[in-house]
């Protein structure tokens, strides 16, 4: 009992926190006269923790430094999109790493350290930032004239009414259609494409980005869950996610011009 209280009492020096593991010097005990008076504990204890005491109690103490690691943001900027746009593409993660040192206490006195482990238990992920530097065109070159033939048979995306059309309202560009889509009700790509972009933005929520051919583009906005990712193929009528709470936002573009979906679905009167 007492040789552990001294272990103890020695251990209370090392002031890191970590595993602390105690080792006693080998010491011999000679037969002690039995006209010796016995020493009391508190006055043994004393002389095994003081300056001359013959112990040597050596403390090993492993500590555990994490230290996490910020990612990266790279900036790429696209004439895909309009100036004034920017959202992520890839979002970045923080990176940890772990680092294990090993410090030796004799008697309470730090004598020596070192580094036993220097390793990375996640690697930082970097963030990918799109710009849009494309010039947005006039507001009349939006919303009046011919649009360009596709080639495509696009198709409404959900069977919902249209709550919001294309064009100026209050003064903003509405650059799609809204639908009054049920939540959970399935979105479907409105013709055979591959996805570029699966993001949130802002005030539009989860967004899916669809390219189609000859410079058409489609985006299917205000999704509660995405049921693909970038490089998926789809065909027409393929599931591309659930309606959100308000319902789906349907936009078409031409060569990054947005397009009246009127001019090219059927049955999308205002």
């Amino acid at each position: 009992e007492l040789i552990e209280a001294v272990l103890a009492y020695f251990d209370g020096f090392v002031n890191k926190s970590g595993a602390v593991t105690s080792f006693l010097n080998e010491i011999s005990f000679a037969e002690a006269d039995k006209n010796a008076a016995v020493m009391p504990y508190d006055e043994a204890f004393a002389f095994l923790t003081g300056s001359s005491t013959p112990l040597r109690v050596q403390s090993r103490l492993i500590e555990h430094e994490f230290v996490t690691i910020p990612y990266e943001v790279s900036t790429v900027n696209s004439s895909d999109f309009y100036c004034g746009t920017r959202f992520v593409a890839e979002f970045g993660r923080n990176g940890k790493k772990m680092s294990a040192y090993e410090y030796i206490y004799i008697n309470g006195t730090l004598q020596s350290s070192r580094m036993l482990e220097n390793e990375y238990l996640d690697l930082p992920l970097k963030e990918t930032v799109i710009i849009g530097t494309r010039p947005r065109p006039a507001a009349n070159g939006i919303t009046t004239g011919e649009y360009p033939a596709s080639g495509i048979a696009f198709a409404r995306p959900v069977d919902a009414a249209v709550v919001r059309f294309f064009g100026l309202l209050n003064g903003s560009m509405h650059e799609g259609v809204d639908f009054a889509a049920n939540r959970g009700e399935n979105c479907k790509a409105a013709a055979a494409g591959t996805v570029i972009a699966v993001l949130e933005r802002g005030s539009m929520g989860l967004t899916v980005y669809v390219r189609h051919e000859n410079g058409f583009a489609t985006v299917y906005a205000g999704l509660e869950k995405a049921c693909v990712s970038v490089g998926t193929t789809v065909a027409a009528g393929d599931t591309i996610g659930t309606a959100g709470a308000d319902g789906i936002h349907f936009g078409i573009y031409a060569n990054g011009v947005p397009c009246d979906p009127k001019a090219y679905i059927s049955g999308l009167v205002q």
